[in-house]
């Protein structure tokens, strides 16, 4: 397991190698008890950072990312996808997971990451692409249950 704090269980430590949850204008992040992180969106932005990111060090070779998560109304035509990136050079390594929009049951989904040889550290990121819409203010909940990311078997 290369994130620390799958779950959301305790208060970041405040170490990049814990999440960051930076206050968003128009975002409201509440940790829930054994149940993850819930993040409100107030439909009063056009949001891109979501403020929810993490740093890992990482080998070169194949991971698996997962998150286990859940929405209800998550309105516009852009929604909120985790996003993971080679800090030192984002075109090296950039995958996404698909965008949640409007209301979800709890699922998970896996996303398979090919880390190369030059990458150290990666970037884990809930985000969303600014929508070009006249009605573009981000409104709903999110709640993301756990998240992992590990070598995956080979």
């Amino acid at each position: 397991q290369m994130l620390a704090n799958t779950r959301f269980e305790t208060a970041p430590t405040r170490s990049p190698f814990d999440w960051d949850l930076s206050p968003q204008p128009g975002v409201e992040q509440t940790r829930r008890d054994r149940d993850g992180l819930e993040v409100r969106f107030l439909g009063e932005e056009n949001i891109a950072d979501v403020g929810v990111s993490q740093y890992a060090v990482v080998s070169p070779g194949r991971y698996r990312f997962t998150v286990e998560w859940s929405a209800e109304h998550i309105t516009t035509d852009e929604g909120v996808y985790f996003r993971i990136t080679d800090i030192e050079n984002p075109g090296r390594l950039h995958a996404e997971t698909a965008p949640v929009l409007g209301t979800l049951a709890r699922t998970s989904v896996v996303l398979h990451v090919r880390v190369p040889a030059e990458t150290r550290v990666l970037r884990v990121q809930l985000a969303r692409t600014p929508t070009l819409k006249f009605d573009n203010a981000l409104e709903g909940v999110l709640r993301i249950h756990r998240v992992e990311l590990a070598p995956a078997p080979s």
